[in-house]
């Protein structure tokens, strides 16, 4: 843990001319000016990272009357709040013990603030009740601001989809996890999903998996903690390479996960930090032009099916 007396901030916003630059340290400098890092802040995807000044604010907003814990990155969209906001959030929190007054300080994604406080407004029931957090201690960085204290909280991130071997530590501190031993197999379906699916046929696929001993769940309808309830119930899960299969960074006594996509890097990030078995079925491009839409022939689904009663010794 780093304590920075003062810290000055540049707000996220992505650039109009350099569209897709990742840059890993956007906008927190020290008193001399030199920019502060590590800090926990990590995203998946370098075309929705948010482009940022390479100088420190000159003309910024004064906040000396309150203790800031920076929390990196607060993210809208469903799967990078699993992946990446939630991480930091953990991190965060472990300082919140030594600093129990402190606010929360989070860099928001490009979006209009107003469209980040709808998403946080969905999320915000899951972190009040793991995290004891609500929403009067958390502030966004929406303008440049000089701030008289800020503790930073050692990153959850070894690098970009790979995970500190500490942060396992860190998930069980903060998050009530079952004590059964978990015993479903479940499919994670996306056929209710009313947009765009990455996988072709995908009633056809889950009906195959559901004869096979899986059990087809739709996780957009449930909220949050019932996802979390669910997926503490699992001791395999298959599906579509996205988000629910990213909920396995939540889950430490899953067993194995069989994904039906394109490599994903970050899900192997997620289970080589709980020791999960996983095993990716990539099947056939769509299309030359989009290497996430998938087609899954009798032969490949088979193959996953194999692979995943083989994992569990049947």
């Amino acid at each position: 843990m780093n304590t920075f007396e003062p810290v000055r901030f540049w707000p996220a916003k992505r650039s109009t001319s350099r569209v897709g630059r990742q840059l890993i340290s956007y906008g927190i400098y020290d008193q001399s000016g030199a920019k502060i890092k590590p800090w926990p802040i990590m995203i998946s995807y370098a075309s929705r990272f948010s482009y940022m000044h390479l100088s420190p604010p000159k003309n910024a907003k004064l906040l000396d009357n309150k203790q800031y814990i920076f929390a990196g990155n607060f993210e809208g969209n469903f799967g990078h709040f699993l992946t990446e906001t939630l991480p930091c959030l953990a991190a965060a929190m472990d300082l919140k013990k030594q600093f129990p007054d402190a606010t929360l300080l989070f860099y928001k994604s490009a979006r209009p603030l107003e469209k980040i406080m709808a998403s946080a407004g969905a999320f915000l029931p899951f972190i009040q009740d793991h995290f004891g957090i609500d929403a009067g201690e958390i502030e966004f960085i929406d303008e440049p601001l000089h701030i008289s204290q800020c503790a930073v909280a050692p990153s959850p991130f070894l690098a970009k989809s790979s995970y500190a071997p500490a942060f396992a530590d860190t998930i069980r501190k903060h998050l009530s996890f079952s004590a059964k031993t978990p015993d479903r197999r479940l499919y994670i379906s996306r056929a209710k999903w009313p947009y765009r699916t990455r996988v072709n046929d995908e009633m056809k696929i889950q009906n195959r998996f559901e004869k096979n001993g899986f059990e087809p769940v739709f996780l957009e309808e449930l909220n949050l903690n019932e996802q979390f309830e669910l997926i503490q119930s699992a001791k395999q899960i298959i599906g579509p390479q996205g988000s629910g299969l990213h909920w396995s960074l939540y889950a430490p006594n899953l067993t194995s996960i069989v994904s039906l996509g394109r490599p994903s890097k970050l899900q192997r990030g997620i289970c080589a930090l709980h020791g999960q078995k996983y095993v990716e079925v990539t099947g056939t491009r769509k299309s030359i032009k989009d290497r996430r839409d998938r087609l899954f022939d009798d032969s490949q689904l088979q193959s996953a099916v194999d692979i995943a009663n083989h994992e569990l010794g049947l």
